[in-house]
């Protein structure tokens, strides 16, 4: 019936002003009929402080769909969603956090969002989508790379400043009924001078240009010396 479980890989709820977080070199993959989660990570109402900001980074983040993506344009989840909850006060806007280095790819609504809040700095991503599902069928929920947003109306009250995205990487297609493509990479609506220097990905966005992604985060897994799974 359409329903489903508002769900997070990771999500910060309501943890204000607290040193030393980190969300890194995690493989995360959600596969369309399988699950349907809302941001893959979430900050809600949750903050670093001004000299030890929030890390995100390094992680690789695939899928996130509607219950049924070939169908359903109304989905609102995605890759990772910044300064989301109460923008009221500057004790529970989300902000001093840093997202980079991240491998984003074919999380429909979003690649990567900033709702609200203030000291954000997205910089170094690559986000990626072919606009298909892995069937070939297009992915109805599709939107946007990118966007900066301020949604929640944080601007009047003081608490949306100082939101920064520069020197991403960003292919995101959209494909019309007739099948031919557009890239929707960036929406910043309150977003001027601060975002700067984002490059359109060279060339078509394909389901192998996705899996290469795959394979590119592999080796610089391994080069990392890392493993995935418990030790």
């Amino acid at each position: 019936n359409g329903d489903r479980y508002r769900v997070q890989f990771a999500q910060l709820a309501k943890v204000q002003g607290v040193a030393g977080m980190e969300i890194a070199w995690n493989e995360v993959i959600n596969e369309p009929g399988k699950s349907s989660l809302e941001e893959n990570i979430n900050l809600y109402s949750t903050s670093g402080t001004s000299s030890s900001r929030l890390q995100i980074h390094d992680n690789y983040i695939q899928g996130a769909f509607a219950v049924d993506p070939s169908s359903a344009a109304a989905y609102s989840g995605g890759g990772i969603m910044l300064g989301d909850g109460p923008v009221d006060n500057l004790s529970k806007a989300g902000g001093y956090v840093d997202v980079y280095n991240n491998q984003i790819v074919s999380t429909s609504n979003q690649g990567i969002g900033i709702a609200g809040g203030h000291d954000h700095k997205v910089f170094n991503n690559r986000v990626l989508s072919s606009g298909r599902l892995p069937t070939g069928h297009i992915n109805k929920s599709q939107n946007v790379g990118i966007y900066v947003w301020d949604v929640l109306k944080g601007k009047s009250k003081g608490t949306w400043f100082n939101n920064t995205v520069y020197n991403n990487v960003i292919g995101w297609t959209r494909v019309n009924t007739n099948n031919t493509t557009w890239l929707n990479n960036t929406w910043f609506a309150d977003c001027t001078s601060t975002c700067y220097n984002n490059k359109s990905w060279s060339g078509a966005v394909t389901l192998d240009t996705e899996k290469q992604e795959y394979s590119l985060w592999q080796s610089k897994f391994r080069a990392a010396g890392l493993s995935v799974g418990p030790k």
